[in-house]
């Protein structure tokens, strides 16, 4: 391997956590059951005194689980009630499910992470949560600017629209 490749890799995540991804090689090889040609990443998360882990823990679950629901009454309110079948609460409900997975991608693992004895992940599992990460983000922009182009079209040519 390049000593390039076992540099230490840092990435920041735009979470309520704002939790540092790091990856030491040589770090991860010194840990009980860690073989010593592993690649993962170490995750350090906050700094939190282990008398208030519990503490975090249930506000992070807690901040979690009511994002969860409330994307998900969102969608089904929209989608049970006939009279919300219109494109603006389309996009809502797209909007809804956007951040319903934006949020999913990074918490379950902090949450496993803030309970663990040696928080990591595999080098591949970073790669798919980043990827996911970044998908969800610019999904909840794109459908952000359909709306703004939706309200536009409607407040600038209403004649070409028919009445609802």
């Amino acid at each position: 391997m390049a000593e390039e490749e076992e540099a230490q890799w840092i990435i920041y995540e735009n979470v309520c956590s704002c939790y540092l991804w790091f990856c030491d090689p040589c770090t991860a090889s010194r840990h009980k059951d860690s073989p010593t040609n592993s690649k993962e990443f170490l995750l350090l998360g906050l700094p939190i005194q282990p008398e208030h882990q519990n503490l975090f823990y249930a506000l992070f679950l807690a901040m979690y689980l009511t994002t969860v629901l409330g994307n998900l009454l969102i969608i089904t309110l929209i989608c049970l009630d006939s009279h919300l079948h219109t494109p603006m609460y389309l996009f809502l409900s797209n909007l809804s499910f956007s951040d319903l997975c934006f949020s999913s991608v990074t918490m379950p693992k902090l949450l496993q992470n803030m309970q663990s004895e040696v928080p990591s992940i595999p080098y591949a599992g970073c790669l798919t949560q980043i990827y996911f990460f970044l998908f969800f983000g610019d999904l909840g922009n794109f459908i952000l600017v359909a709306m703004a182009y939706d309200r536009y079209v409607a407040i600038c040519f209403p004649c070409t629209i028919p009445p609802s």
